[in-house]
């Protein structure tokens, strides 16, 4: 639910769609095509997010106590996107990352936890006291489930749940843009348990459906290798059959690796180093030799795209696998 009733309700939460819509359409691209996520696609999503927040929460009629609440919402932002680093200590560039830092650096390491130390107690105190001060505790509920979804995009990353800096990146700004459910009329088509907002909110629900999308794509898979055949089991549950000529490695990667003896061994689960790149090449080179019509390849698929669309299934559906759970258990 939105965090206001009025009709403004409806045009914050179009907004705040139609700016997830177009980062993650805009961050999906260049993923694809440079295998890169701007850091300034989120950035942007999280200014314009917390503007609309601080709109949000003044339509309240609450006052200044209920708009301070879009402070921590960003402060925690700023803290979790960079990793406590308010200020690089190192330049990108840097051939070294391990080596140690010159005093200057530790001058500006030990002011960025600091910064960072100070923010989130600031963060903390507008919390702790817009709860006193507000009739309605609602907004601080919702401002701190989204700070939780952030560091949860921390413990996600660290994890290696989500693999890339850019997905838990993208997962901060979704938290920032959405604090609490889209109210978007009759939808999302499958409703939210009573309470469970806070549980699951609406960014961890983008997610989730995303990932239900990804387990769902061997089906994709499946219908795409029938068409063009032949049809090889287990290989055409993950990934699709192409000419040996168009296999492009920037794209996809091959199934197939021609180890040292001269083996070609199969893999569903394509390894990431020089030394399998180079042994897709061998294997690439030898199915050719063998006038092989057909090869399998496993596309290199960025994440941003299934969270782009776990995002148009989250606002127009709902929590696929919550109303799974509910459904099955009667609820």
């Amino acid at each position: 639910m939105a965090l206001t009733s009025d009709e403004g309700a409806l045009a914050l939460d179009l907004a705040r769609l139609l700016v997830a819509i177009v980062v993650l359409s805009a961050v999906s691209v260049t993923d694809i095509r440079w295998r890169r996520a701007p850091n300034v696609a989120w950035y942007v999503a999280a200014v314009i997010g917390t503007a609309l927040l601080a709109v949000d929460l003044w339509m309240t009629g609450d006052g200044a106590w209920a708009v301070a609440l879009a402070f921590p919402v960003a402060a925690v932002f700023a803290v979790v996107v960079t990793g406590g680093e308010l200020w690089p200590v190192m330049p990108d560039d840097e051939p070294d990352p391990d080596r140690e830092l010159t005093p200057r650096e530790a001058r500006i390491y030990v002011a960025d936890l600091a910064a960072s130390a100070a923010l989130v107690l600031a963060s903390l105190a507008v919390m702790w006291a817009s709860a006193r001060e507000l009739d309605d505790d609602g907004p601080v509920w919702a401002v701190a489930s989204s700070a939780a979804t952030m560091l949860l995009a921390v413990l996600f990353y660290s994890a290696r749940l989500l693999h890339g800096g850019g997905d838990a990146k993208a997962l901060m700004a979704l938290a920032v843009l959405f604090p609490a459910y889209p109210a978007l009329g009759s939808l999302p088509l499958l409703d939210m348990p009573e309470g469970m907002g806070l549980l699951f909110p609406f960014a961890l629900t983008v997610l989730i459906d995303a990932a239900v999308l990804v387990v769902l794509s061997p089906l994709v898979f499946l219908a795409i290798s029938v068409r063009r055949g032949p049809v090889r089991l287990p290989e055409a549950l993950f990934g699709y059959p192409v000419a040996p000529d168009d296999v492009d490695a920037s794209r996809a990667w091959l199934m197939y690796e021609l180890d040292g003896a001269g083996q070609l061994r199969r893999h569903l689960w394509p390894r990431r180093s020089r030394d399998a790149t180079e042994a897709r090449e061998r294997a690439l080179a030898h199915l050719r030799a063998q006038g092989e019509r057909r090869v399998y390849v496993s596309p290199k698929v960025p994440f941003m795209v299934p969270m782009l669309a776990g995002l148009l299934v989250a606002a127009f559906v709902g929590n696929l696998v919550l109303a799974s759970v509910f459904a099955l258990a009667g609820l």
